[in-house]
């Protein structure tokens, strides 16, 4: 299966905008290398998976860690 995108890149800077505001720090987009229900929905509204994304994690682990 190809990767799955939202290609309008206006809502992702928005949404990174008030992330950052809210939290008062610069954060990074990156690409989430795992299966959400996004994809189902893709073709129908722009899509963004907003969560941790850290060397540090263990998702989907023996112990699912996200500090």
């Amino acid at each position: 299966m190809d990767g799955w995108y939202t290609a309008d890149e206006k809502i992702i800077r928005k949404f990174k905008e008030i992330l950052e505001e809210v939290l008062g720090r610069k954060v990074k987009v990156v690409v989430e290398l795992g299966g959400t229900d996004g994809v189902f929905m893709i073709d129908r509204m722009p899509v963004i998976q907003f969560g941790t994304m850290r060397d540090k994690n263990n998702i989907h682990g023996k112990v699912n860690l996200s500090i």
